[in-house]
C-alpha cells in the first residue's frame, strides 16, 4: 500500500497535469489563431489615408494625402474579390523654373487628385499566425486636375490665362501589403498601391488604415 501511495498515486496528478496543461496550450493557441484570422472567408471593410504620388513623364513630381477605403469578400482564406475607392484632399503645386519659356507668363502648377476606384482579385496567404500578406490585381480608373496659374499683370503677358487640364485615365493596378490583426476581427493594414502607369505619367500611392471583417 506504501508503494502505491508514494508510486501510482504520486505519478498519476503530475501526468494529468501535464495532460491538462497541453490541452490547455493547444486550447490557447487554438484560440488566438481563430481571433487573430484576417483570412476568414467573411465580408470585409477598410477605411484610412493614403499618401499619393503623381509622377509626370518628363516633369515635375505631385505629392498628395487623400481618403481611402475598400470593401469586398473573402471566399477562400486564399482567395476574393474587392473595390476600392480613394479621394484627395490636398493639392500640390509645383513651381516653373524661372530658365522656362513658361516662367515668362506662368508662376506655378497646381495639381489635385480627385478620385481613383477599381475592381481587384485579391491573392493571400492564410497561416497561422497574425500576418496576412496579400497581392491584389485589377483595373482601375483615376482622375486629377493640373492647373496653370499665370503670374500678376504687372509681370505677364496680357494674353496669359488660367489653364487647365483633366488628367483622367484608367490603367492595370495592382497592390500589394498585410493585415496585421489588433484584435478579433480587427487588423491594421498597410499597403502600396499602382492606379496607373502609362507613358503620361505614374500615379500610386501608400495607404494605412484599419480592416473589420464581418
Amino acid at each position: 500500500m506504501s508503494n502505491i501511495k508514494k508510486g501510482k498515486w504520486r505519478k498519476l496528478p503530475m501526468e494529468l497535469s501535464k495532460k491538462i496543461g497541453l490541452i490547455a496550450l493547444g486550447c490557447a493557441i487554438t484560440f488566438n489563431a481563430h481571433a487573430a484570422s484576417p483570412w476568414e472567408n467573411k465580408l470585409f471593410l477598410s477605411g484610412g489615408v493614403g499618401y499619393s504620388t503623381l509622377d509626370v513623364d518628363g516633369g515635375p513630381e505631385f505629392d498628395t494625402y487623400g481618403l481611402a477605403g475598400k470593401f469586398g469578400v473573402r471566399f477562400t482564406p486564399y482567395f476574393g474579390l474587392e473595390t476600392r475607392l480613394a479621394i484627395g484632399v490636398t493639392e500640390d503645386s509645383w513651381t516653373i523654373p524661372s530658365n522656362t519659356v513658361a516662367s515668362d507668363d506662368y508662376k506655378d502648377v497646381d495639381m489635385t487628385h480627385e478620385y481613383s476606384i477599381g475592381q481587384y482579385v485579391v491573392l493571400g496567404y492564410a497561416n497561422s499566425s497574425s500576418f496576412y500578406p496579400y497581392v491584389s490585381l485589377g483595373y482601375a480608373a483615376t482622375g486629377g486636375k493640373l492647373e496653370l496659374n499665370p503670374k500678376t499683370k504687372e509681370n505677364r503677358n496680357e494674353e496669359a490665362r488660367k489653364v487647365s487640364e483633366s488628367l483622367d485615365d484608367s490603367d492595370f493596378s495592382y497592390a500589394f501589403g498585410f493585415n496585421l490583426v489588433v484584435q478579433k476581427d480587427i487588423a491594421v493594414t498597410a499597403e502600396y498601391i499602382s492606379y496607373l502607369d502609362t507613358h503620361d505619367a505614374d500615379f500610386s500611392s501608400f495607404y494605412v488604415g484599419l480592416t473589420h471583417q464581418f
